[in-house]
Formats: C-alpha cells, structure tokens, sequence
C-alpha cells in the first residue's frame, strides 16, 4: 500500500472493445506508461515479444508493467489493427465503446493505462512478469467497471457527474486487486519484491 501510494499510481480506461470473428490488435510500446487488459467477455490471447501466449477469457485481467508492444486478439497470426484505431474521442465527456472484427463468438475486453512516478514504482513493476495474469472473476472491483462501463444512456439521460473520474478510480482499484492477488499466490518464504 505505502510503495502504490508513493508512486502515485494513476488510471483510466482507454478503450472498451467488442470484437468478433478472427481479430487481432497491435499496441506499440509506451515509454511512459502501463497497460492492463481485462477481459470481460469471451476470450483472446496476448503476445508480447518473444514470451509464449498468455490465454486470457472473461474475468481475467493482463498487466503488462513494462508497458512493452504486444498483440491481443482471437487470432494472433491474423492481420493486425493499429491500437490507436479503436480509440474513439469521449462522447458527452463518456467513453464511446469500440467495434472490431466480423461475426462469429464474441470478446468484449477494456484497456487501462496505468501511469506511475516511474522511479519510485520501478522496485515493484521490475519484479512483476512481463505480463502479470490475474484471474478477478467474482471481485467486487470487477463488478464495479462492468457496471460503470454497462450504463447505456437514453434519449433523455445525461452523463452522471464525475463519471469519467469515479471510472479511472475504479481502473485504479482493478490493478491494486490484480497485484494484491499475485502477490498473495506467490510461494512463502520468498525475499526481496
């Protein structure tokens, strides 16, 4: 808690994806921050550089501390789409879901960007894999961002305030859940990070 709170970790979505059919999607490296993918629906893989594919289906959460290039999709040998195609500028000050792919089985996914005063968090996002998988089905922290991310507005609704804040909030609180679990499934009587 000390070394997250002094490395001032900050998040926010990126992205909120339904994508169908054989899809894949390329994110390039980012020197300055992280990226978390967290898989609410379906199923894809990640692919980042020369590591084996990590399987990720509904409920499971990728971090990649490093903030290294990476593919995520159904199919990763299929033709990749730019990241940046699938941002979409914020509608009424909320984010605007993406489409990718055809038809056929169906994975919704979201993107985090988690940013963080590097050198103080660097201790901690050096001992981590270079993608750290966590599993967060039935987490109260999940249940916040499908709910946050499911509100649809009406003809007549209007953004609720803070929306947009209270939601990078809950980003936040998706990756502190995803390390507290990986650090509680590590072996006893480790040292050090």
């Amino acid at each position: 808690s000390e070394v997250l709170g002094l490395a001032s970790l900050k998040g926010s979505v990126l992205a909120d994806v339904t994508a169908g059919g054989a899809w894949c999607v390329s994110v390039p490296q980012a020197a300055t921050r992280a990226f978390a993918h967290v898989v609410l629906e379906g199923e894809c893989a990640l692919k980042a550089g020369e590591a084996d594919a990590v399987a990720l289906r509904a409920g499971d959460l990728a971090f990649l501390a490093r903030g290294e290039a990476h593919l995520l999709g159904s199919d990763l040998a299929a033709e990749a789409a730019p990241f940046a195609t699938l941002l979409r500028p914020p509608v009424a000050g909320e984010l605007a879901p993406g489409t990718l792919g055809g038809s056929g089985r169906r994975t919704r996914w979201v993107t985090l960007a988690i940013s963080a005063e590097r050198h103080l968090a660097e201790p901690l996002f050096a001992a981590l894999p270079t993608v750290l998988k966590s599993g967060l089905r039935g987490t109260a922290p999940l249940a916040w961002l499908s709910d946050s991310l499911g509100l649809s507005l009406s003809g007549t609704d209007a953004p609720r305030p803070g929306g947009t804040a209270s939601l990078s909030r809950v980003a936040e609180l998706v990756l502190i859940e995803a390390l507290r679990r990986h650090v509680e499934s590590l072996p006893p009587g480790g040292a050090g990070w």
